[in-house]
């Protein structure tokens, strides 16, 4: 029983492991960032962090094809007329409608590897997705308001400029995920073996190897995997032999 209850707990590690690797598809420390996206392809960190911190837009009066908008990287704005926590806003002619809201934005890679993040408004049923483009021939960084695609409720814009060139970070030498893990599972599999002998020590009155907790099954081990690659070799070397009737 406790062995099966220890190997369990080595599976629910190693999967949760696999789980965290897998769950970030474009930024290493969290794709759900407002300002700042380490990219896992290793090209670099992208900061946009330089928008205005007074709740007003950088990017404001961008005239589209279809209405007038704002935008604002990193800190969420305000408009006149009430509407908070913005990352963008469009105006028709009308008032303002919120097209995207810092909280919960995402950054995004399309099938073609271009960058992206994604606004989600405060109903859901607007986005905005400003696409990013690394141009470090400008001097500036650069707003266009594309208007909306043909879903008519996501609002595009196009954001260029030298920052949005990756920026090669030093090394910080900070544990990479295959590193934890092997550091959880040894620690989980030290308090198991450390456990088991005091267990047996104190209850059994066990000596020398007799104090391994379940001695049998990892004695066992060795023999085990012999006879799993003896197995495979089998396999893969056994070639059915032809039926054919005696004439």
């Amino acid at each position: 029983m406790v062995t099966t209850d220890l190997l369990f707990c080595f599976i629910i590690v190693i999967v949760s492991s696999i789980k965290i690797a897998y769950t970030h598809k474009t930024c290493r420390h969290g794709d759900i960032d407002t300002c700042r996206c380490d990219l896992v392809n290793g090209s670099g960190v992208i900061d946009i962090s330089f928008g205005n911190q007074d709740e007003t837009p950088l990017y404001k009066d961008l005239k589209g094809p279809d209405n007038t908008y704002a935008y604002n990287p990193c800190y969420a704005f305000s408009s006149d007329d009430g509407i908070t926590g913005l990352a963008a806003l469009g105006n028709d002619g009308y008032g303002n409608f919120g097209v995207g809201q810092q909280k919960g934005a995402s950054w995004n890679t399309d099938e073609s590897g271009s960058l992206f993040i994604l606004y989600s408004s405060g109903d859901k049923y607007f986005n905005s997705t400003v696409n990013l483009f690394c141009d470090d021939q400008k001097t500036s960084n650069d707003v266009i308001a594309q208007g909306t695609d043909n879903t008519y409720t996501n609002y595009v814009f196009d954001f260029s400029g030298p920052a949005l060139c990756p920026i090669v970070a030093p090394e910080d030498n900070k544990l990479s995920i295959g590193s934890i893990s092997l550091i959880s599972i040894s620690a989980i599999f030290f308090v198991y073996l450390v456990s088991g002998i005091i267990y047996k020590k104190t209850r059994t009155g066990a000596t020398g190897t007799d104090l391994i907790p379940n001695k049998n099954f990892w004695s066992s081990i060795p023999g085990l995997i012999k006879d799993g690659a003896k197995f495979l070799v089998n396999r893969c070397k056994y070639r059915p032999e032809a039926d054919y009737d005696n004439i």
